[in-house]
């Protein structure tokens, strides 16, 4: 795809030499159009003089409570290096040819506009990119990647999918109870348990008036059989075998909290306090031996048993399943889950766990932090970086994500090459490109085409992106257009050339708007949002003597024109899937908040 990608931009570029739309300005009376290709036997030779200005020295990454950047570079010209421009601003060239300045920059991507001059006023530009940020380092947690406003639809889910593996389904009564166990001795009643069995226990979660995580445990369908003798108004009355309860059910209810173990840390388990235990549902059947003689010490008799075998199942379950429960649920782990993506076929590994949750304006929200990481690759830069970002106002069954966590997945996938191509021939399966094309664009390259560089040679192509991406919310300006959020690359560069070697290399700063559409599969996937996209592109380096601003700029305004357009495509490997919570998610609406976060709108079930 992405070798398709840039012969696309090249194909683009040939097509508007051939319509001759590559003016940058308009011509003087009697100036002749260098893209206009001249007759050879009348072309005059280019000048021999070359211009370049390498600012790799100057500061790239800032820190955010760094307000100023140290911009320094060389100028390097064969006829003589004379000055250089920084923003407008004239500096004197040291000994060496060198320049250093201080500018002052902004939050987040600048790009500051530096000149190079030659004794007889020829120029080049070394724009330099420039972050400043707060910055994730790759395989960190980003303790508040998304938040979560909990409603009776997702805790369900979260019940279903976390807690149904707490090993409640194993817990019995009947292991607590040994067959012939009296569970009451003496006046009036003496009654035997023969035997207890439940159904499956399960478990549902709520939320408190208070806004607390509430866990309700059900035992189902117990029956007890039982067996004993009552005394009732002077009479002995034999509670005969195959006496039960059965059609019961027992309720415990807990509130629980999850276990961190320092904040910003994934939670270990939950903790269970508070527990009530409420028998919802309950029948008696007694077979009773003497009581049809006297009826009324029978209904007694049964009155009796009825409260000494509530009383059991609630002593039983308050003293042995309640503390059983606590302790299979200290090992769950809300929201924890791990997923791998694939951006232009670099995996990146992504983890997600919960660590927080609190009450905001009588909503819960959960707060999971995330882990990206990718193969890796060596870099200057420190990390992921980030701008702050607010949610604002959560509403029950939303999501609010950062942008910083698209960051930080790109950041690994940019670390790991996926915007890094290696150059490419004009033999492969696409279309060819040859030298000659490019002529038709830079009149000063026409010389060499023939002499140092064979006619009909392939053009050779190459992209990369030396800096990282920054992912951030959206301006109010850019908000209007229809971004969610921006996606910038400040220095994206597409190397040019033939007979291996480099002709030119362009520098691109990008500002892709985009928003998150789902797919059939429930993922976020970026889109762009042409409106909201810009780029800037300049010549930076160029092997091709006499090569003038100008023709520098033809190229410069179709390969800028191309560049968004081109980019676009290679974002649709990069959707988010959300976090697996047990049960289906929905996706039904997004939207931008005015403090940089995304609102996802979840519904839950089939």
């Amino acid at each position: 795809m992405r070798a398709i990608t840039l012969g696309l931009v090249c194909l683009a570029l040939v097509a508007g030499c051939a319509n001759g739309r590559l003016r940058s300005r308009e011509l003087e009376p009697g100036e002749s159009d260098p893209t206009e290709r001249p007759d050879p036997a009348t072309m005059p030779e280019p000048d021999a003089w070359l211009v370049s200005v390498d600012s790799s020295a100057s500061d790239r990454y800032l820190a955010r409570s760094e307000a100023t950047a140290s911009i320094r570079g060389v100028v390097e010209a064969n006829l003589g290096a004379d000055r250089a421009e920084v923003d407008g601003t004239d500096l004197v060239l040291d000994g060496s040819d060198g320049f250093s300045t201080t500018a002052p920059i902004p939050e987040g991507l600048s790009l500051v506009e530096i000149h190079g001059f030659d004794v007889n006023d020829n120029e080049a530009r070394g724009d330099r990119a420039l972050l400043r940020a707060d910055y994730l380092e790759e395989g960190s947690r980003d303790a508040d990647a998304i938040q979560i406003a909990v409603n009776d639809a997702l805790l369900s889910g979260l019940a279903a999918g976390a807690l149904g593996g707490a090993g409640l389904e194993t817990l019995s009564l009947g292991s607590f109870i040994t067959p012939g166990t009296a569970i009451v001795s003496g006046d009036p009643c003496t009654i035997y348990v023969d035997q207890i069995t439940n159904g499956t226990p399960r478990i549902a979660l709520g939320t408190t008036a208070d806004g607390r995580l509430r866990a309700t445990a059900t035992v189902p369908d117990i029956t007890v059989n039982i067996h004993g003798q009552c005394r009732a108004l002077g009479y002995d009355v034999g509670i005969r075998d195959g006496s039960q309860v059965d059609e019961t059910d027992v309720q415990i209810t807990m509130i629980l909290e999850p276990i961190f173990p320092a904040p910003g840390e994934c939670a270990t388990g939950l903790r269970a306090s508070e527990p009530t235990v409420e028998i919802t549902r309950f029948d008696i059947d007694l077979r009773l031996s003497g009581s049809l003689l006297l009826s009324l010490a029978g209904e007694l008799v049964g009155e009796l048993a009825e409260g000494f075998v509530r009383g059991m199942l609630e002593d039983q379950v308050q003293e042995m399943i309640g503390p059983a429960i606590g302790p299979a649920l200290e090992d769950v782990s809300l929201l924890n889950t791990t997923t791998t993506m694939d951006f232009l076929s670099t995996p990146v590994e992504i983890s997600l766990c919960m660590t927080g949750l609190d009450t905001r304006d009588g909503v819960l929200v959960a707060t999971l932090g995330t882990i990206a990481q990718g193969p890796g690759g060596e870099t200057d830069a420190p990390g992921a970086p980030r701008l702050p970002a607010t949610s604002g106002t959560l509403t029950s069954g939303t999501l609010a994500i950062d942008p910083a966590l698209v960051g930080q997945i790109l950041f690994s996938a940019w670390r790991g090459g996926a915007l890094h191509l290696d150059s490419l021939g004009g033999s492969g399966s696409g279309p060819s490109l040859t030298i000659d094309l490019l002529g038709g664009v830079v009149a000063a390259l026409r010389p060499m085409i023939g002499t140092t560089i064979p006619r009909g040679s392939a053009l050779e192509l190459g992209i990369d992106a030396p800096m990282a991406p920054l992912a951030r919310g959206p301006t109010p300006m850019e908000a209007a257009a229809g971004a969610q959020f921006m996606l910038e690359i400040g220095d994206l560069r597409l190397s040019l050339g033939a007979a291996g070697r480099t002709l030119f290399v362009l520098s691109s700063t990008v500002r892709l708007g985009l928003s998150l559409e789902p797919n059939a599969e429930g993922a976020l996937v970026p889109t762009l949002v042409p409106d909201a996209t810009t780029a800037s592109t300049h010549v930076v380096e160029t092997t091709v003597p006499g090569v003038t601003m100008r023709m520098a700029d033809s190229l410069s305004s179709l390969v800028n024109g191309m560049v968004p357009t081109q980019i676009g495509p290679l974002l649709e490997g990069a959707a988010i899937s959300l976090p697996d919570i047990g049960a289906p998610i929905t996706i039904t609406g997004v939207t931008a908040d005015p403090g940089g976060t995304l609102h996802v709108s979840i519904s839950t079930g089939p």
